[in-house]
């Protein structure tokens, strides 16, 4: 169309042929310049609840719109981290000892409803706000000079956890206006794992240090992805149909295995 689009009041129009995509949604902008300046969130609402202008029912995916403009919930953040050194000799050469943990707990909260009386986050969503991250983790390292040899060697730990948008063992009860706030997904669990790095350095003829090491060194993948009825494991791949096999975030550390090097460095 020719006419201009007012800022917000039409911030969706039609297509202009059957030929254009249904769902390729225009929006004016003052509501896609989101994130530099100030977004009249209601406005945004309104228009993908009234849908295009003239028309009697509202846009398609209005829902999600909703969703992508305005604040549809608050994160609750709960932890605590702690550090300690230490420090000493040991036959001869210094030593320093390191211990990290934290624990961190995630929670989403004061969830807003859409005009259509469901939660702008599904319950996946805020599963995965609380568990997609390990609460618990713990990191421990030494290093140890003695001649002309340093050695480096650090615990990894990674506690459980989840993803409800990808691997859950039964299929998630919708959100309806009913009963905006269903059961929580049930999820598979990733176990905890600790993977191990360590690397060894030799320096000689003063200008050259020769190192060789393995990060991962015992080469720890995450769990497999458990076979549900909503992710169904094929025999002859040991995979999903796209053929994962391992979650393919690979979580906390990836899923990459071992990695074993030698690295030669010249300093003058």
């Amino acid at each position: 169309p020719t006419a201009p689009i007012s800022p917000v009041a039409a911030a969706i129009h039609a297509p202009t042929s059957v030929g254009d995509d249904p769902y390729a949604l225009h929006l004016a902008p003052p509501v896609q310049r989101r994130g530099d300046g100030p977004v009249d969130q209601g406005g945004a609402h309104a228009a993908a609840a009234g849908g295009v202008k003239g028309s009697a029912t509202g846009l398609p995916h209005g829902q999600a719109i909703q969703a992508s403009f305005g604040d549809g919930f608050d994160v609750s953040s709960k932890g605590i981290e702690a550090v300690a050194n230490y420090r000493t000799d040991l036959m001869g050469g210094p030593l320093n000892l390191t211990f990290a943990y934290s624990y961190n707990n995630l929670k989403a909260k004061n969830i807003k409803l859409s005009t259509a009386g469901t939660p702008l986050v599904s319950a996946q969503q805020q599963y995965n706000i609380a568990n997609l991250a390990p609460q618990h983790r713990i990191t421990a390292s030494a290093n140890w000079q003695i001649a002309n040899f340093t050695i480096n060697t650090r615990a990894n730990y990674y506690g459980n956890w989840s993803n409800a948008l990808e691997y859950n063992l039964v299929a998630p009860t919708p959100a309806t206006a009913a009963n905006p706030f269903p059961a929580p997904p049930v999820s598979q669990i990733f176990g905890a794992k600790t993977l191990f790095d360590l690397d060894v350095s030799y320096t000689f003829a003063e200008h050259f240090t020769l190192t060789v090491g393995a990060n991962n060194l015992f080469n720890v993948f995450p769990d497999k992805i458990a076979a549900s009825p909503i992710n169904p494991i094929y025999q002859t791949t040991g995979g999903l149909n796209d053929g994962q096999i391992y979650p393919r975030s690979g979580g906390p550390f990836g899923m990459n295995g071992g990695f074993y090097y030698a690295r030669l460095r010249i300093k003058y």
